[in-house]
């Protein structure tokens, strides 16, 4: 959810065509705050590729338009359904939602452009107004399920830490980040060095073990981590040029400062 928030669609290669957004440029909250804005008055029109052909149910579904509003922004079925339940029943006992075709009989609420039944919300629309009420909620809930999503069986990944990122427009309010981003990167060269790394021992389900897995500096240590050779694994060509984070039972105030990303509430050290 949320990713529509930044690009366009453009007809030529998906069928659609229209921006999500105002500034399509910017990855923020706003995709949610368009779709709940009643005053878009939220309206089905033909998309370009049905447009263009006679036969319009074997060429593609239609999209919306926010026509109680410029009109300059679009959504798709995907979208709407996320606060209106279209597959609900309307008062004549027939799904709101032609499947064949993508029409869609009932709108969001408030409509008032002509008369039609109003779609019952969606049980998903408390999030919607979740995340349209807080900014920095999404992008936090966005970069865990992101992370996940990049690194789930991938064991070929090495972290690297940059710096936040600043966007140089002035026009545009981007939120402060509470910590610096981590980016993952696969690794296919093993770091160029004059003596050889000790620190080659990498969790094989980062990062949750990279606080014991990366205190491990030989290949019988690593292998040894309880239990053995289940946690860890020696990568000799991924090797890390420094120890950049806090260890288990180091002491710690963030979870930014440990390996594993985890500082325990209670001991106030990492796991």
């Amino acid at each position: 959810m949320g990713a529509h928030t930044v690009g366009r669609a453009h007809s030529a290669a998906s069928g659609f065509d229209g921006k999500w957004t105002r500034d399509s440029f910017a990855f923020n909250n706003a995709f949610y705050a368009e779709l709940i804005d009643t005053s878009n008055e939220w309206d089905q029109i033909p998309s370009p590729t049905q447009s263009a052909n006679a036969n319009s149910n074997a060429n593609g579904f239609p999209q919306w338009s926010n026509a109680g509003g410029d009109g300059g922004l679009m959504m798709l079925n995907a979208d709407m359904s996320l606060v209106m339940a279209m597959e609900h029943r309307g008062s004549d006992g027939r799904p709101h939602i032609d499947e064949a075709t993508g029409e869609v009989r009932c709108r969001w609420r408030d409509f008032t452009l002509r008369a039609t039944e109003i779609c019952d919300a969606e049980d998903s629309l408390s999030i919607v107004e979740e995340y349209a009420r807080d900014n920095q909620g999404f992008l936090e809930d966005f970069a865990g399920a992101w992370t996940k999503v990049v690194t789930l069986n991938q064991r070929d990944l090495h972290r690297v830490d940059v710096a936040a990122f600043r966007d140089a427009r002035v026009d545009i309010a981007v939120p402060t980040p509470t910590s610096s981003p981590t980016v993952l990167i696969r690794l296919t060269e093993p770091l160029n060095s004059a003596e050889p790394s000790a620190l080659c021992c990498a969790a094989k389900r980062a990062p949750n073990w990279n606080g014991r897995c990366w205190g491990a500096t030989s290949k019988a240590t690593c292998d040894a981590v309880q239990p053995p050779t289940k946690r860890c694994e020696w990568r000799p060509s991924e090797c890390r040029a420094t120890q950049t984070c806090s260890l288990r039972d180091v002491d710690c105030e963030s979870n930014t400062e440990c390996c594993s990303e985890r500082c325990r509430s209670d001991t106030k050290q990492c796991s």
